[in-house]
């Protein structure tokens, strides 16, 4: 089964998070994320960016320009949110309709797009899922899903696993180990440690 990665976008600057990883002939798309900064100069510059297309926010350098994996795009079973920093989902009022798939991500961080979403009154085919972090989830005969605990400036964050028969893919973006969190639990080390220690991680 060959196994090929898209770092669509938010590799080279802060925000804008997006990558797609293709296992077999199924798709994850994990985060969609805008960039503030590049939304903010607009504004200050220009005018009301609630007044651009997406293709106008894609050219902005705001929105993912997800035509990366435009031949990707029926094969996508999912899109994974890891937390609910805006730098990591707030792309998906402008592209996840494009994508006939499940939006998954923690209880928190599915209510917070979930309020984004109703603040601009945008309704989205999608179906959303909430997921408890520290399990897995099947999403075919060949992918599970797994949410990890990781600490972060924000609540229920995830490190993203994907269980394969090549191996496991692990997605740690945005994170912050915090041993005395104020609120919600540590890290959860134990199953990170397990998976390093399992040597199937790929």
């Amino acid at each position: 089964m060959e196994i090929e990665l898209c770092a669509v976008s938010g590799y080279e600057q802060v925000g804008k998070n997006m990558t797609a990883v293709k296992i077999g002939d199924e798709v994850i798309i994990i985060d969609m994320g805008l960039d503030l900064s590049s939304l903010s100069q607009y504004e200050s510059e220009e005018g009301d960016t609630r007044l651009l297309s997406t293709q106008q926010l894609i050219e902005l350098g705001a929105v993912p320009d997800d035509t990366k994996i435009q031949d990707w795009k029926k094969q996508v079973k999912a899109i994974v949110l890891g937390h609910c920093h805006l730098d990591h989902i707030a792309a998906v009022r402008f592209l996840a309709a494009k994508y006939k798939c499940q939006i998954i991500g923690s209880p928190y961080t599915i209510e917070v797009l979930k309020e984004t979403l109703r603040d601009e009154n945008i309704h989205l085919p999608n179906k959303f899922v909430k997921m408890e972090l520290d399990t897995r989830k099947k999403l075919s005969d060949h992918i599970e899903l797994e949410l990890i605990s990781v600490t972060h400036s924000t609540l229920q964050c995830a490190v993203v696993a994907l269980h394969t028969k090549e191996g496991i893919l692990v997605y740690g973006n945005d994170f912050k180990f915090d041993n005395t969190p104020t609120i919600g639990p540590q890290t959860n080390y134990q199953r990170l440690k397990e998976l390093g220690d399992s040597n199937k991680v790929i």
